[in-house]
């Protein structure tokens, strides 16, 4: 009997040791793979959260791929440089770090960013087929403190059919692409609006020049927004289309809070609609915030606006398709 009790109990005192081999081994794995993902995630934060110094050596490659896009001497050289200067640039704007820093050589990119701190915008052309034909590619940084939302979102130029190109509102992967240049911050109720003044190079015969309005729904960018009233409509975005030898001013007036442009008409009545034969008349239109939209005026007197009359007037220079006149 003795000898049965000694031998139960040593079983008893096994299986527990077993039990608690296990259980501390257990432990330890868990342990162990939790250091693993706190490692894992502290260097993700160290790559995103990069010194000013990395992001100037950066920067400077950036810099190169972008003189390559615009002077390289074929389509394959601008197309390959474009993919490797996009992929760079999304990887390093994904850093808040990023966000205040100048990024001044880089002169082939075009960046805003909205007064209130939450938007930058990066936009740059591919200009192929010897330079008569441009692909536009964006990039937006925003930013949400209240929430603590950093994102990166990529803007993808898409065909857009103009029954719906005035009238729509579009996410950031149906994009129609131009060369920003100005963003303007309005609000109305709880909806902050960012009015963007861009250039958009056409073909050989005609330029064009965009009003577009960013807004963020649930954090998410949309662009669109039928808060653009032009002559007797109501819009989501203004396209303007005019002969690629003159320049036409699209400007914010900051002295009189006016979007002021030149108002486009044909060079003879017949030539009505054949927009190669549009350009400035000397008349200037505008539109000025008012009760949550944007309302036209037509033939305003700017005498009184250092801003415009600081302009050139309208002249048969062509510009080049990578410093468009603002």
């Amino acid at each position: 009997m003795a000898d049965f009790l000694v031998s139960e109990r040593y079983k008893i005192l096994s299986r527990f040791s077993r039990y608690s081999f296990q259980n501390e081994l257990m432990k330890d794995l868990s342990l162990i793979v939790l250091l693993f993902f706190i490692c894992f995630e502290i260097n993700a934060q160290q790559t995103l959260l990069v010194d000013e110094q990395s992001i100037r050596l950066k920067e400077e490659q950036i810099k190169s791929l972008g003189d390559s896009i615009l002077k390289g001497t074929t389509d394959e050289i601008r197309v390959n440089a474009n993919n490797e200067l996009k992929s760079e640039l999304k990887m390093l704007l994904q850093s808040p770090n990023t966000f205040n820093y100048s990024f001044d050589s880089l002169k082939n990119i075009s960046k805003v960013k909205s007064d209130d701190d939450r938007v930058r915008i990066f936009t740059w052309i591919l200009p192929t087929d010897t330079g008569t034909h441009y692909s536009y590619c964006g990039l937006i940084q925003y930013r949400n403190p209240k929430k603590k939302i950093f994102k990166l979102i990529e803007l993808k130029e898409d065909e857009i059919d103009s029954a719906s190109l005035l009238k729509k509102s579009f996410k950031a992967d149906k994009w129609f692409g131009a060369l920003y240049y100005k963003i303007i911050e309005t609000k109305n109720k709880k909806t902050v609006y960012y009015t963007l003044l861009g250039w958009k190079g056409n073909n050989k015969q005609t330029t064009k020049k965009v009003i577009d309005v960013l807004t963020f729904n649930n954090d998410e960018a949309q662009l669109g927004a039928p808060v653009l009233q032009f002559e007797k409509h109501i819009q989501s975005r203004i396209v303007f289309e005019y002969n690629a030898e003159v320049s036409m001013l699209l400007h914010w007036d900051e002295h009189n809070h006016a979007i002021v442009f030149d108002h486009l008409a044909p060079a003879n009545i017949a030539f009505k609609n054949q927009m190669q034969t549009y350009g400035p008349n000397f008349q200037y239109d505008e539109l000025k915030w008012r009760k949550g939209k944007w309302n036209y005026a037509h033939d305003v007197d700017v005498r009184n606006s250092n801003d415009v009359t600081k302009e050139p007037a309208p002249n048969k220079k062509k510009r080049e398709f990578y410093a468009p006149e603002k």
